[in-house]
């Protein structure tokens, strides 16, 4: 009964995307993600989350790929009260940008929609956009490290060198340093992507914090910048992974929020108000 409630307000809601445009907005003229490891990453994160979402909402999760379909968008839905549903598609990985860590966050995402408590959807129990990529760095992206013990970086060389020097600069421990590239380098590579996608002018890095500010909590998308504030933020939060991030009264109580963490910990004032 604990999450009877929350799987009944859940179901039939619409699916949420994590960013959904045309294939021809992007080069994919170079690419670093094939077929077969696209398929075969999906496959093991199924299996391992499935596991994980039974445990935690008693509920099973199913994940499908579909490389040859070219729009660029992956989403998740539930299609019962006990059965949640992760799409994505080839597409969003058909460029120079995205790899296998990048793959691993963007299926993190989607189930930060399911897993990521609030600030809520459109009066429902699906994690805002922000919310759903900080749990997917906060949460996701470090269990999956632990399952897998990633070894390897990610696309783009430029990227991974931005984002192995910022995880030197924080860690002296090896695989902690390899979780930081792996998650960070897929934040990096992401965000540029998405900056890409939307036009925007000014490079995202890890080193740069966005300027905005926002009056009130945004539920909906956000710029690159502030998109990878959220994933930083997320990864630097050292609250325990293998626990949710709200209680059954929806209060955080394993997230890092207000007095009990440091601002550069907590999830970014370019989208997130804690009053409002």
């Amino acid at each position: 009964m604990k999450f009877s409630l929350l799987l009944l307000l859940l179901f039939s809601l619409p699916t949420f995307a994590f960013v959904k445009y045309e294939s021809n907005q992007i080069d994919s003229s170079e690419f670093s993600l094939n077929e077969r490891l696209f398929n075969n990453t999906i496959k093991e994160f199924q299996v391992f989350y499935n596991t994980v979402l039974g445990t935690l909402v008693h509920s099973s999760l199913t994940v499908e790929g579909n490389w040859q379909n070219n729009t660029i968008n992956a989403s998740a839905n539930q299609l019962s009260p006990k059965q949640f549903i992760i799409k994505v598609n080839g597409g969003l990985f058909k460029n120079k940008f995205m790899g296998v860590s990048e793959l691993v966050l963007v299926l993190c995402h989607e189930l930060g929609h399911i897993l990521g408590g609030p600030p809520f959807l459109n009066r429902s129990y699906f994690s805002s956009e922000g919310q759903a990529d900080y749990y997917a760095t906060a949460k996701c992206m470090k269990r999956y490290f632990d399952h897998i013990n990633v070894t390897k970086g990610s696309s783009s060389k430029e990227n991974n060198l931005e984002a192995n020097q910022f995880c030197q600069s924080l860690f002296i421990d090896e695989k902690k340093i390899k979780m930081c590239n792996f998650t960070l380098s897929a934040s990096l590579n992401s965000a540029y992507l998405f900056n890409q996608l939307d036009k925007g002018k000014d490079k995202p890095s890890l080193y740069k914090v966005s300027s905005s500010t926002a009056h009130r909590t945004v539920l909906t998308g956000s710029p690159a910048q502030c998109r990878l504030d959220s994933f930083k933020a997320g990864f630097l939060c050292d609250k325990d992974r293998l626990l949710p991030v709200f209680n059954h009264q929806l209060q955080y109580y394993n997230l890092c929020h207000g007095q009990n963490s440091f601002p550069f910990q907590q999830r970014p004032a370019c989208w997130f108000n804690p009053v409002r």
